[in-house]
């Protein structure tokens, strides 16, 4: 068992997928899975590298993949790129601090332009057996369409019944 922020790149180059587990205190906890590929991302994390539109390769944990909901996992997907040992978390169009962790903060993160990082493409075929649709996919800067918040709760209810 592990603290999630004290996981590694190192940690995501030897073990790409991490299940959270509940801990002794406030703190957010995973553990490795050994056995891969994996069904089912629910509850798990994903270490891997992805590519900004520029070109570049960085170190990604990835979040809330529903390989069998691609809606889902548009709208909730969630991202933290690594840069220098520290982590960004970015914030989706829905959430509530997206003005302090949307794509501009992320863009001067990684000092990059927010076209040169956008969209991003992650291939998670090593580690995972489901829908291609889902396993490769891209992170646009928003999605295709922005939902009101009633649907988004609709489809994450959706999700829960999975």
């Amino acid at each position: 068992m592990k603290n999630l922020s004290d996981l590694t790149t190192d940690d995501l180059a030897e073990i790409p997928v991490w299940e959270y587990v509940s801990g002794q205190d406030e703190s957010v906890y995973v553990e490795p899975v050994e056995h891969l590929p994996v069904r089912d991302l629910r509850n798990r994390i994903v270490g891997t590298r992805v590519v900004l539109h520029n070109g570049d390769m960085c170190w990604a944990i990835l979040g809330n993949i529903d390989l069998y909901n691609k809606q889902s996992t548009e709208h909730f997907l969630t991202l933290s790129l690594e840069k220098g040992a520290r982590w960004f978390d970015l914030a989706r169009y829905h959430d509530v601090d997206y003005a302090r962790r949307g794509p501009e903060q992320l863009a001067q993160f990684l000092a990059l332009p927010v076209p040169s990082i956008f969209p991003i493409e992650y291939d998670l075929s090593d580690v995972v057996s489901a829908i291609p649709g889902i396993v490769k996919g891209t992170i646009p800067v928003e999605p295709h369409e922005k939902l009101p918040q009633e649907k988004l709760i609709q489809l994450a209810l959706e999700g829960e019944e999975v």
